[in-house]
């Protein structure tokens, strides 16, 4: 199989003649009828060489009842029916496994890539991007593939979707963060600066090569004032879990990120450092260094108007080896909203977070693990967040109005149980992916407590 590169690229299917349906039209037409369950999707076995372990292959999907009918949080931007019903240029359905990066930097509009047969492997080591590390040498296209899925990088794009797919990273999972982001040099460096305490007359990263890092991800360039979905996608062992992009001279669009499960994302679970609106629903992180990341450079600009809203989602801090400017024998984590103090207001709806060492930094004043709580022209606010204290000691963090705090581990464990279960997850880590798109709805949903208000 040829995966997309600068000198393969990607050329859409044309199943569709002169008579093809609008996809507008069509897209106004499905979108009213979507509460219908119409459409059950078809599961594609994966390949099952996954360099940690043999990976019980995506099942059928399920046949114990009808498709639920899905709330509006469900169908934004699109309904996942109609996004695969897009036809002809409209419409790509990458198969198999892919060890070089899958581009189309200049796709159609309105484009939905159906990625539920496919598999992508990328190598998350700086090192061996520069072909100088122990484990690599940068001797394979997988080992210099460090963004498995790239489109819309010459021309961002709108009503885009990526529906499925599976993300890998291929790296040891030993790696330090310093090694991945930076490199050994900058590992070494790192450690030889805390031993002698940290004196702030030397940079530790002064063997960086120039600003660039390791920013490997998955990612999407959205336009201006429009939107993108991603639906029941699955990143594993990669260094960002998912990336929002757009021009550098352009305004933001929106994000939704549905029914996506990520596992031991060694930095950001999602980045957004481009400050799209963003809406993340439904969607388990299951080990991640740090969980949303708007670190944006232009510090003086700033949108009342943006908002990112995270709800009936599960999300895990991790500690991993290293971290940023940690020692490499270190096990830490980042923080769960990775901000500026002007970044996009934080909400947080029925959401469970669990955290056990956030990173400890000399003179940290620390905000890596504060919850913002801004009241003014941006506004942070929360509703039935359970805090999950994994860690030693007393929590460090702050338990604003809306979250509850407790250290009982199992409160994580049902959750995650919980939408694994909805989410047509067994337990051998096989996916029903009809269920996956289609989850049994959270209880509240279907019987919310006597009293409770359930959120707008």
């Amino acid at each position: 199989m040829i995966a997309s590169s600068p000198d393969h690229p990607v050329v859409p299917t044309h199943d569709g003649g002169p008579d093809v349906i609008n996809r507008r039209h069509f897209l106004a037409g499905a979108s009213a009828v979507v509460a219908a369950p119409v459409l059950v999707w078809l599961g594609i076995d994966l390949a099952t060489d996954d360099p940690a372990g043999p990976r019980s292959p995506d099942r059928r999907p399920h046949d114990n009842g009808p498709v639920p009918t899905l709330p509006p949080q469900y169908l934004q931007g699109a309904p996942t029916v109609a996004l695969l019903a897009r036809t002809g240029p409209y419409l790509t359905s990458p198969g198999g496994t892919f060890s070089t990066s899958y581009q189309e930097d200049s796709p159609v509009e309105d484009k939905t890539w159906d990625m539920r047969g496919a598999r992508f492997l990328g190598y998350f080591d700086k090192d061996a991007f520069y072909e100088t590390g122990e484990f690599a040498g940068g001797s394979t296209p997988e080992q210099k593939n460090i963004h498995p899925i790239r489109l819309g990088r010459a021309m961002p794009m709108g009503g885009a979707a990526i529906i499925g797919g599976v993300v890998e990273g291929t790296q040891p999972e030993t790696l330090t963060w310093e090694r991945m982001k930076y490199g050994q040099e900058v590992q070494d460096d790192t450690d030889r600066w805390i031993d002698a305490g940290r004196p702030r007359s030397v940079d530790p990263h002064a063997a960086q090569r120039g600003n660039d890092n390791q920013d490997g991800d998955p990612r999407m360039y959205i336009r201006e004032g429009t939107w993108a979905v991603w639906d029941g996608v699955r990143v594993r062992n990669s260094h960002d879990g998912i990336g929002l992009y757009r021009a550098e001279e352009e305004g933001s669009g929106t994000c939704y990120v549905r029914n996506c499960w990520l596992q031991d994302i060694r930095d950001d679970a999602i980045e957004n450092d481009q400050w799209h609106d963003l809406h993340v629903l439904d969607t388990l992180v299951d080990g991640t260094y740090t969980f949303l990341s708007t670190q944006r450079n232009d510090d003086d600009d700033s949108d009342s108007e943006q908002v990112i809203t995270v709800e009936d989602s599960v999300i895990r801090l991790k500690p991993f080896p290293g971290g940023y400017l940690a020692r490499s024998t270190d096990h830490t984590h980042g923080s769960i909203y990775k901000s500026r103090p002007n970044s996009p207001g934080l909400v947080l709806r029925n959401v469970v977070i669990a955290a056990e060492r956030f990173r400890d930094l000399a003179g940290s004043d620390g905000l890596d693990r504060i919850l913002p709580t801004r009241q003014g022209s941006i506004v942070d606010s929360y509703e039935n967040v359970t805090l999950v204290w994994l860690g030693a000691g007393p929590y460090p963090g702050n338990v604003p109005d809306g979250c509850t705090l407790t250290t009982d581990p199992a409160v994580y464990e049902a959750a995650v149980a919980d939408w694994k279960t909805r989410h047509g997850v067994d337990e051998r880590g096989g996916v029903d992916m009809g269920r996956m798109l289609t989850p049994a709805l959270p209880a509240w949903r279907t019987a919310p407590p006597a009293g409770a208000t359930p959120p707008g």
